[in-house]
């Protein structure tokens, strides 16, 4: 590996605000690339993977925000889904005490079959 050196950054994501506006802000206005950040900026830790993220985002929208819709729903805990679980949770609980009864009757119709 002669003239080549590979940059490798341990867990280390463009996670903070500050560091996403100074980011934008070389990009747009010096034209900085990946490789020129992590070399301007070695103390950060920035993994290259994260910052060809953002720049990509910023290529398209202008923007480093989150896309609106984007990611998981934060939760699915609404009234009409609370309320169906809670149906069938009471469902299989009646299910349950009918098929025990029932087992518990058959256990006891053999039992007194065989002291016959």
């Amino acid at each position: 590996m002669c003239g080549s050196r590979r940059l490798v950054y341990v867990n280390m994501v463009v996670s903070s605000e500050e560091d996403r506006m100074l980011i934008k802000n070389l990009y747009e206005l010096k034209g900085y690339g990946v490789q020129r950040l992590i070399k301007e900026f070695p103390t950060k830790g920035w993994k290259l993977r994260a910052l060809n993220k953002l720049l990509s985002k910023l290529k398209d929208p202008g923007t480093t925000d989150r896309r609106p819709g984007s990611g998981r729903p934060r939760s699915a805990r609404t009234a009409s889904n609370i309320n169906t679980v809670n149906d069938l949770v009471l469902r299989v609980r009646k299910i349950c005490h009918e098929v025990t009864a029932l087992l518990v009757k058959s256990a006891e119709k053999r039992a007194s079959l065989r002291l016959l």
